[in-house]
Order: C-alpha cells, then sequence, then structure tokens
C-alpha cells in the first residue's frame, strides 16, 4: 500500500511534515480521527519512519526517542537537534 510506494522514491520534505503533523494530529484524539482497522502502532511506526527520514536518524534511535518522550515531544527534540 502506500508504505510500499515511498519505499522507491524520494519524499519531499513538505510531504514528509505534512504527514507528520498529520499523524500527530490523529494520536492526539485516536478514538475518534483513526482509520478504521489501523492501529495505533501502524501510526507510531509511520511517524518514526517519516521523522527519521525527515531529519536523517536511524529508525531505531527515533523509535527509542518516541518511547522515551512521546510523538510530540520526539518531534521537539528532533527539530531543537537539527538546528545549528
Amino acid at each position: 500500500e502506500e508504505l510500499e510506494e515511498d519505499f522507491n522514491r524520494v519524499v519531499p520534505p513538505s510531504e514528509l511534515r505534512a504527514r507528520i503533523e498529520d499523524v500527530l494530529e490523529v494520536l492526539a484524539d485516536f478514538k475518534s480521527r483513526r482509520e478504521p482497522g489501523r492501529s495505533r502502532s501502524e501510526y507510531i511506526e509511520r511517524l518514526a519512519q517519516d521523522m527519521a527520514e525527515l531529519f536523517g536518524y536511524l529508525q531505531e534511535l527515533v523509535d527509542y526517542f518516541l518511547s522515551m518522550l512521546g510523538p510530540n515531544e520526539a518531534l521537539e527534540f528532533l527539530e531543537a537537534s537539527d538546528k545549528p
């Protein structure tokens, strides 16, 4: 599906950022905003992949940040670390 399509192409940073924001919105009110049949772990996996690609980190490290900090705080941390 969507993940397989993205594997074979370069995703522009603006698209990655938009997807990250969309996933964060869904996670903020998961019960009412999620797609039927999609689990929270699928959204977290997509978020981790997009964050890793956008900021140039290994996905395992982003997974660690997400487990320690939560989705919004992990994004704030990665953005703060990205600035010179």
